[in-house]
């Protein structure tokens, strides 16, 4: 449902026609490094030697070090096929990230497409890879998604993405 085995695809594709990208994989089952294991052992049988190079796992992040991985970032992917409401994606866009989300969900609530970020059709790795490929070849475009973004942000409803992030962490 998150897209996750999509994802691995669109990096090896990515990373074939871009070879200094890198990736950052965050998030996962805080509670269940089973199922985290398996998806990294998946990756690993499965990617290409560049891919494997060019891609980190991080896991689960508390706040203040996703932040700091979201300001060392340029692009969120969010290839969800469902998603309900996309905190990830309001995050990453609060810290001035473009976005290349699947047009799934909510995303299209969050993203709009062209202006902060790119929609691509949901389950497709190779529109996935197109639409980072073409933010990567083009960064002006990405600098302007990046700002669009971060306003954008400013105009969500920022007091109930507090709240949710304040329940979130248990504070």
């Amino acid at each position: 449902m998150k897209g996750t085995a999509e994802l691995f695809a669109a990096i090896d594709r990515v990373v074939a026609h871009h070879p200094g990208a890198r990736f950052v994989l965050a998030g996962g089952l805080p509670d269940h490094p089973r199922g985290e294991r398996r998806w990294r052992e998946r990756f690993e049988r499965e990617a290409s030697d560049p891919a494997r190079a060019a891609t980190t796992f991080a896991g689960w992040l508390g706040p203040e070090a996703l932040a700091r991985a979201h300001d060392d970032a340029a692009i969120l992917v969010a290839p969800s096929w469902h998603e309900t409401y996309g905190l990830a994606v309001a995050e990453a866009m609060a810290r001035g990230l473009a976005v290349v989300a699947s047009d799934a969900g909510a995303l299209p609530e969050r993203v709009t497409h062209g202006v902060d970020g790119l929609l691509v059709p949901p389950r497709d790795p190779a529109a996935l890879a197109d639409a980072i490929g073409a933010l990567l070849d083009d960064p002006a475009r990405l600098a302007r998604m990046r700002a669009a973004a971060r306003r954008h942000h400013r105009a969500s409803p920022a007091p109930f993405l507090d709240a949710y992030a304040e329940a979130r962490d248990g504070a």
